[in-house]
């Protein structure tokens, strides 16, 4: 809206300007008689470039300074104001149960049971989950640690998830395409109309003791945070946050440090979604990462005692974020623009003033009516005259000589050389580079396109 109204603000400038040039070029009766003394002629009705050699000095620097403001007017307005598009970076993601947004029960951490620990406790060297850790499960430092846990130490945590719980059902739905390509790793862009996110999955929740194959030193210090027997809607969740990077090639990409949460596979015979739960507890892990007392299992079972599959995906929830509309102003660029127009308006009633007696000469109409209403000089050639008679008359000096009695001859006129050839060829050679020029831009950013 804000450049429809500029645009309509130019539109009436340019074209005001463009009345002030075509009355300054063209000629007054004056002139026109002045230029058929001298055996020339000039042009009436039309923008004409032989007029602007012929007329005044004032004429000329009038038009020079309405078209040089025209330029900025033209080229810059629309440059100078511009919306800012603001896109954040910080989400909270959650993964839950359909359940979990028909207030279902959830306990801290999560069926996931990952905590702080398990990041602090990997050793520099260690290339495996400690990595994994770190760059695709969100900022660990905001994650509770099991002593937190233990000691109801994690307000900031419980309101987070109060807060998604309370008020996911009244979230936007997204399809699970949209979700991971608003979200996932390598698609985002910065969120422009959301910030929290729910992955829901299928199911009614999970205990513990369906999931977990812990010893009994596990199964007794996680029991008053996550019981054992009783049904948690809640999976993981996590602070994440996007970054823009920029490649040595130039191309600017996004990335999210909660790359684990898109960590998708699709299913072979039909096109039901899964969430890998082989990349959130990798079989390859140093299991030295792991607090024997906190995660040990019964048995060496597979990934530590958690025996599961792959979760069903079923859609997201995405918490909309007003998105206030913020307007930009370059400074620079409107100071130039404002110059311009009152330099415009300057010389237009500059020229109202210096020329305001004189009746120039703007359509056939009026040259029709003046040649009707004033009679030429006395010695003035008056008849029939045509172009070409005062050009030939011009030379020998016999233009003011009567023109006397001539024959008529019937010519076919023809409506191809309505337009001269040299308007042809000028018009050409100003379509012909600016076609060339659009076709390289055209095919270079096609190049662009396909790698």
């Amino acid at each position: 809206m804000l450049h429809l109204l500029i645009n309509i603000f130019s539109s009436v400038m340019l074209a005001s300007s463009n009345f002030f040039m075509q009355v300054l070029n063209a000629p007054t009766r004056s002139e026109v008689d002045a230029a058929h003394a001298q055996g020339r002629w000039v042009d009436i009705g039309v923008p004409s470039w032989r007029n602007a050699f012929i007329l005044s000095r004032f004429k000329r620097l009038a038009c020079l300074s309405l078209l040089l403001t025209s330029v900025p007017i033209h080229m810059i307005f629309n440059s100078s104001l511009f919306k800012i598009d603001k896109r954040m970076g910080d989400f909270h993601a959650t993964i839950a149960t359909e359940a979990f947004a028909d207030g279902g029960s959830y306990f801290l951490p999560g069926v996931s049971m990952i905590t702080s620990e398990l990041y602090r406790e990997g050793n520099n060297n260690d290339t495996g989950w400690k990595r994994t850790f770190e760059d695709d499960f969100g900022d660990t430092s905001l994650l509770p640690s099991f002593q937190d846990l233990a000691t109801n130490n994690f307000s900031k945590q419980t309101a987070n998830m109060s807060e998604a719980a309370t008020q996911v059902s009244n979230w936007d739905k997204l399809g699970l395409t949209d979700c991971q390509g608003l979200f996932g790793q390598s698609t985002c862009t910065g969120l422009n109309n959301y910030r929290n996110l729910v992955i829901v999955l299928k199911g009614s929740g999970w205990k513990r003791s369906e999931l977990w194959n812990l010893s009994a030193s596990g199964e007794e210090v996680w029991q008053p945070i996550v019981p054992r027997d009783e049904s948690n809607n809640l999976w993981f969740s996590s602070q994440c946050n996007m970054r823009g990077t920029l490649s040595q090639n130039g191309y600017a990409s996004c990335s999210t440090n909660c790359d684990i949460f898109f960590q998708w596979s699709k299913s072979k015979g039909d096109s039901r979604t899964f969430l890998k739960l082989s990349a959130w507890f990798p079989a390859h892990h140093n299991e030295s990462n792991w607090n024997e007392t906190l995660y040990s299992s019964v048995k060496n079972d597979f990934m530590l005692g958690f025996n599961s599959g792959d979760f069903e995906l079923d859609h997201c929830r995405a918490e909309p974020r007003d998105n206030m509309c913020s307007i930009a102003l370059a400074k620079p660029l409107l100071l130039v623009v404002v110059v311009s127009i009152l330099v415009k308006i300057s010389t237009c009633i500059v020229v109202m003033l210096v020329l305001g007696n004189e009746e120039p000469l703007v359509t056939l109409g009026d040259a029709v009516a003046s040649f009707i209403s004033i009679e030429p000089r006395p010695k003035f050639v008056s008849g029939l005259m045509t172009h070409n008679i005062v050009q030939d008359r011009e030379r020998d000096g016999t233009i003011y000589e009567p023109l006397g009695p001539r024959k008529w001859f019937r010519r076919q006129h023809h409506r191809s050389p309505t337009v001269s050839t040299g308007a042809w060829v000028k018009a050409y050679c100003l379509f012909i580079p600016g076609f060339i020029v659009l076709l390289f831009i055209v095919v270079g950013q096609f190049n662009i396109d396909i790698s």
